[in-house]
């Protein structure tokens, strides 16, 4: 659609002086319909020359998926023009949440004298869940500077919002810092395995590396440390989908932080090869996804999790702990995403994690709340803080307690803040399959 620019509404108004002589001088009349006639003429003659322009400009856009939540996400648009023409374009999603910071609005690039190119734009997404981007908007200012041409044209994509994506990216380092290892490979000889199986005499043929030397020592002959591969294992990520999972946490939602760790150890249990499930519940379960293994499992883990909102219900431990234990048969690694309070109030969830102890290994994990040790250090100087202050004393210990009694029942507990939590709940299940525990 072609807008008429200030140059132009210039020219037109210009021959309105014709018609101001022509009070005085009819003749000059003629001059102002010869005026108006060539300025029309020069504006679509300009306003087909742009427009043609842009139909010959193609663009495209990268966009990536899934995306990180809060993480700074860029945009890539490649360009090619077939016309030649030298052309300032302003390109523009036409839709884009309102609350995702995008920078800039309004990307600006000169088609001439390069034939293509590329420009980014950065955004911020602030919500989980599915991002469209319906459709660009184009404007360039024509050649003479005459018309402007606008349109909009359907690129319709969408991209999932996860939580976390830069902790999986950091996650290789952290784990290389930690010395645990995280990829997976087959191994094709016996010594070549990642489990102690037996110390024994060295024979001819086996690999220096597989010597044991520290036992060569003391026993004074040549002693081989004999390993074997590690076998395939199974996972579940339980996740809580409750009220409490909606109050934040150093400015994180617990849920949010939650899937971030979900996610991290989904990714680092499909690299060992292991196989990994997802579970989603609050007073009903939600979705039950059965433990494999593969690229294409993570895919799904993702999809599944990645949209999951806390409800505003009590989450029915009990019934949908037992539901989730009967549909999985082999002994299974257990993660539950939840939070702990009280012992009374962690009753249900008590008796969730017996049921899980039966056949699987059940991990509790949940968030502190970082106020609390503050709150106890501090000096009350009235006697509401100290109301206040014996009133968190009070919480803490009785948490203390129920997680005490999880332990009790045969859970294992991972309890850290939010930035801590991909990192403990990952080294949890490296420990727990070193120690053979699955």
């Amino acid at each position: 659609m072609p807008l008429l620019t200030g140059r132009a509404l210039a020219l037109l108004g210009a021959a309105g002086g014709w018609l101001i002589l022509a009070a005085w001088f009819p003749a000059v009349e003629l001059l102002f319909w010869i005026h108006a006639a060539l300025v029309l003429v020069a504006i679509t003659v300009d306003a087909l020359q742009v427009r043609q322009a842009v139909q010959q400009l193609e663009v495209q856009r990268d966009l990536p998926s899934p995306m990180g939540l809060g993480e700074p996400e860029i945009i890539a648009y490649r360009w090619w023009q077939r016309a030649g023409v030298p052309l300032q374009v302003m390109l523009q999603e036409a839709a884009t949440q309102p609350d995702f910071p995008v920078e800039p609005r309004q990307l600006q690039f000169q088609t001439a004298p390069e034939p293509s190119g590329a420009v980014n734009l950065t955004m911020t997404p602030l919500a989980r869940g599915l991002v469209t981007f319906p459709e660009l908007r184009l404007r360039s200012r024509s050649p003479w500077g005459l018309a402007i041409w606008q349109e909009r044209r359907p690129m319709r994509q969408e991209s999932q919002v996860l939580p976390g994506l830069r902790a999986l990216q950091d996650l290789r380092l952290w784990a290389r810092r930690e010395a645990i290892p995280l990829g997976s490979r087959r191994l094709p000889r016996r010594e070549e395995g990642t489990f102690f199986r037996e110390l024994r005499p060295y024979a001819p043929g086996d690999a220096m590396r597989s010597i044991d030397w520290k036992a060569s020592a003391r026993r004074g002959s040549l002693i081989v440390r004999e390993l074997e591969p590690e076998r395939a294992q199974s996972l579940m990520l339980l996740v809580d989908c409750g009220r409490s999972m909606r109050v934040p946490v150093e400015g994180v939602m617990r849920l949010d932080a939650a899937l971030s760790a979900a996610l991290s150890l989904a990714w680092v249990a499909v690299e060992r090869g292991d196989l990994v499930g997802a579970a989603a519940f609050g007073e009903r379960l939600h979705t039950a996804l059965l433990p494999r293994s593969g690229a294409g499992q993570m895919q799904q883990v993702m999809e599944q999790l990645g949209s999951l909102q806390p409800e505003g219900v009590e989450p029915d431990y009990v019934a949908q702990l037992a539901a989730i234990a009967s549909l999985v048969r082999k002994r299974t690694l257990m993660v539950l995403f939840t939070e702990v309070q009280g012992r009374e109030l962690s009753r249900d969830l008590l008796a969730g994690i017996r049921l899980l102890a039966r056949r699987h290994l059940p991990v509790v994990v949940t968030l502190p709340d970082p106020r609390f040790p503050a709150l106890l250090d501090a000096s009350p100087t009235t006697e509401a803080e100290l109301y206040h202050q014996a009133a968190v004393a009070e919480v803490v210990v009785e948490r203390a307690g129920a997680l005490q009694a999880i332990r009790e029942a045969g859970g294992i507990v991972v309890d850290v803040p939010p930035g801590q939590l991909s990192g403990a709940v990952v080294k949890a299940y490296i420990s727990i399959k070193a120690r053979g525990r699955l």
